[in-house]
């Protein structure tokens, strides 16, 4: 089995291939003269972050009762029963600290590249007794990995898209306002 942070990172540079690819083609029928760099990246998190306790995020297909069960015993995870529709393996969501490639990120946006990075939030990883980096088995959400980052390159903007119709001010509260 592989490991959930090296899943991250395969995704990661997968998807940001297919970015780059996509992005390369456009800006060449455009007549841009730009190129976009896509950098697999970690997310520090804090290795005693209460979300280690208490794994809350689905992950993974579905699988019945008895295989997660067997996936428990056999592999330590975590798995609970989804809405009714199968049982997944639950991992941590553990608030990100800080986006260990920020640096080279943001010298790569002065030099003019579209840069593609934080895909999923970052790959969760914790520094050890002598400050190395160690991979764990968690998942980062992307917002707040996105937020980070933004803050911590001195973005002049930050958007989150979605695919809802509408996005409202105080979601579900009384003063709830719809933009």
């Amino acid at each position: 089995m592989v490991a959930l942070d090296y899943c991250g990172a395969d995704t990661q540079g997968a998807i940001g291939y297919m970015f780059q690819r996509a992005l390369y083609n456009e800006f060449r029928a455009r007549g841009i003269q730009k190129l976009a760099a896509t950098v697999v990246t970690q997310t520090l998190v804090d290795r005693n972050d209460q979300a280690f306790q208490n794994p809350s995020k689905p992950i993974g297909s579905f699988m019945d009762e008895a295989m997660a069960k067997q996936r428990t015993a056999q592999e330590g995870w975590a798995v609970v029963e989804d809405a009714g529709r199968g049982w997944r393996r639950v991992v941590p969501s553990p608030l990100p600290q800080r986006i260990i490639e920020q640096p080279a990120i943001d010298a790569l946006i002065k030099a003019g590249y579209v840069v593609i990075s934080v895909g999923g939030g970052g790959i969760p990883v914790v520094e050890d007794e002598r400050g190395d980096l160690v991979g764990v088995e968690a998942v980062i959400d992307k917002d707040f990995g996105a937020s980070i980052l933004s803050s911590g390159i001195g973005a002049d903007l930050f958007l989150i898209t979605t695919a809802v119709e509408k996005v409202a001010l105080h979601y579900n509260k009384p003063q709830q306002v719809w933009l």
